[in-house]
């Protein structure tokens, strides 16, 4: 219909006698494309076995449909799908179309294909899924259709399958169409300009305001450069003194642990001194306590415990310890000597 609708609207474009032209051309590419053999039904026996003859290269007298089937299911699944079947229909349409013939639409030609495909699906796929089993395609072949179809095959072009107002109705939905889509694109056309108008706008505030912004611009590209150079220059000092006073800073911590360390050792010697200074003092008064508890060797004594004593104050003198009643009390006055008494006495 769509392929009849374009020729007409070529005519309407053409002079009185280029049309008559051209109609008389397309009559006799109409004519010389009917003349080609005899198109079988697609699915009948005689199709089938010419496919069995030229297709296989096996003898028509042995064909056996459920050998056939199984020799065009390609893939083995036990049916025959949509595209396993408009294979079977090749050889008859190369009757038809051949696309060296500028009379031959090879558009046509697939939409005949799927004329005979449907023709099929219609009088053998009879649960209507699609898909042709062994069983349906068996009992096809057991039909009078099957072995004698009552008419010939009539392809696409010889078979007018709209009528005239069906087709002026097609033209009119396809003006309305046509119609819609011109509005459509009006609209973006407008919507187009609209987007280019903003666009420029944008562009020029763009401009304009780089242009603001190199007006206001107080220091050269130089300057930035040596700006950031010295940038660059104080970062790496910064880092290098960093790195000396992290140095440094180990340095001193390993100090602080080496004197740490030393005094830790010096005050252990301290202890151990006073300890073997504590036991000699012990053992020496030890021996010089007498008998009766008098105390003998006292200057011995006091020179251990680290007093200085007169030789001579020693010679011959015994110290004997006070008796227990004798102590001082801590609230008592202290016995004043003749030197003091003196001094206070000039007072």
């Amino acid at each position: 219909m769509l392929k009849e609708h374009e020729r007409r609207e070529y005519l309407k474009s053409l002079d009185e006698d280029k049309r008559k032209m051209e109609e008389a051309h397309f009559e006799e590419m109409k004519k010389k494309h009917r003349e080609h053999p005899k198109v079988n039904v697609p699915g009948s026996k005689d199709q089938l076995k010419e496919v069995w003859e030229e297709t296989d290269g096996l003898d028509p007298n042995d064909f056996n449909p459920k050998t056939f089937f199984k020799l065009h299911d390609t893939n083995g699944d036990g049916i025959l799908d949509e595209q396993e079947l408009e294979a079977l229909f090749t050889k008859e349409l190369e009757k038809v179309y051949d696309p060296k013939n500028a009379e031959d639409d090879m558009m046509e030609m697939e939409e005949e294909r799927l004329r005979m495909r449907e023709h099929v699906m219609k009088n053998v796929d009879t649960n209507q899924d699609r898909l042709v089993t062994l069983e349906e395609f068996l009992k096809s072949t057991e039909t009078k259709d099957f072995n004698n179809p009552n008419e010939d095959w009539q392809t696409v072009e010889e078979t007018q399958i709209y009528t005239e107002d069906e087709l002026q109705r097609f033209e009119q939905d396809l003006v309305a169409q046509e119609t819609a889509l011109n509005q459509k694109a009006e609209e973006l056309r407008k919507e187009h300009e609209v987007l280019q108008q903003r666009k420029m706008e944008l562009d020029a505030q763009k401009k304009e305001y780089q242009q603001t912004v190199e007006e206001t611009q107080i220091y050269t590209e130089d300057e930035l450069q040596r700006f950031e150079q010295d940038l660059v220059a104080q970062e790496t000092a910064l880092n290098q003194k960093a790195e000396e006073l992290r140095k440094e800073h180990e340095v001193l911590q390993q100090r602080k642990m080496e004197l740490d360390a030393q005094k830790k050792e010096y005050q252990q010697a301290v202890v151990q001194m006073e300890q073997h200074k504590a036991q000699q003092v012990g053992a020496v008064a030890a021996q010089a306590v007498g008998p009766n508890g008098e105390l003998k060797f006292q200057a011995q004594v006091q020179e251990v415990a680290g007093e200085k004593v007169n030789p001579e104050a020693q010679q011959g003198s015994v110290i004997h310890p006070a008796p227990p009643g004798d102590a001082p009390h801590p609230g008592d006055k202290a016995p004043e000597t003749p030197q003091e008494t003196h001094v206070q006495n000039q007072q």
